[in-house]
């Protein structure tokens, strides 16, 4: 069984889903019954849904004397599950990690699609939101991860002072100019966790770019970053701006992984 709840912090909405994909391959593949466990805080089931809704418990039996508890978090090093795993207990697993790498090198990234897509579908209500805003429109992606970096919310606690952080939207500006005239037929959508900078980027230009509706910046909003993942992976590439002290992160790339797309890490 999958959990996610106030335990251990299992990280963003990507790490959630590393987790459940690795986890379910592994017991798809040794015909274990599987599970997932979600707490209110880390639920995102409203948004994106099982497919097979009999793997989503709402209760979670936590006796010690049938279940037994395993951590797989981060860097852990490790590149499998085999042999961990107890056949007479419960197993309660909590992981944020990618296994498939190790296990299909080459071919994970397409076994990772195949596992999203054969776990999830969206609500019908995301599903609208995501075709509300791609309409039949050809575009590529700009995202831009800073976590605290802009002041919008508090997460890592490291925000720039106000004269570094317009010297780096000066800079990160001036770096996707090159690709907005190379792509100067496509629409540009811009993936960000910082309403702050996106406001910005809008107002140098209306109308050149595409957004998500709802712009303010939420760790926890998983509607937002539900539909913002969904849309980038209908895009024709993702572009991803790095200044260096920026988190490149891995919830744009996961993305293209689902939708089958290039994706390009720019370091500004």
């Amino acid at each position: 069984m999958y959990i996610a709840d106030s335990i251990v912090y299992p990280g963003g909405l990507v790490d959630r889903l590393k987790g459940i994909i690795s986890l379910y391959d592994y017991v798809k593949e040794n015909n274990i019954p599987f599970y997932v466990h979600l707490s209110e805080k880390y639920n995102f089931i409203p948004f994106l849904k099982f497919n097979n809704i009999d793997i989503y418990l709402n209760e979670l039996d936590r006796d010690i004397n049938t279940s037994k508890i395993f951590y797989f978090m981060d860097n852990v090093s490790i590149q499998n599950y085999n042999g961990y795993f107890s056949y007479n207990k419960i197993n309660h697993v909590y992981t944020n990690i990618d296994l498939l790498k190790y296990k299909y090198a080459n071919d994970s990234v397409r076994k990772w699609r195949l596992l999203f897509n054969e776990l999830f579908i969206p609500t019908q209500y995301i599903q609208d939101k995501v075709d509300d805003i791609i309409k039949s429109r050809k575009f590529i992606v700009f995202s831009f991860r800073f976590r605290s970096r802009m002041g919008d919310f508090v997460d890592d606690d490291l925000p720039w002072d106000e004269e570094t952080k317009l010297n780096e939207i000066n800079l990160l500006n001036r770096a996707i100019v090159k690709f907005t005239l190379d792509y100067k037929d496509f629409n540009i959508y811009v993936a960000t966790d910082s309403s702050t900078f996106l406001q910005q980027l809008i107002a140098s230009n209306p109308g050149q770019y595409l957004h998500n509706p709802n712009i303010n910046a939420d760790m926890n909003n998983y509607e937002l970053s539900i539909i913002e993942f969904l849309v980038i992976s209908k895009a024709q590439k993702v572009f991803q701006f790095k200044r260096p002290t920026m988190y490149s992160g891995a919830f744009s790339r996961y993305a293209s992984y689902v939708g089958n797309i290039k994706y390009e890490l720019v370091e500004v």
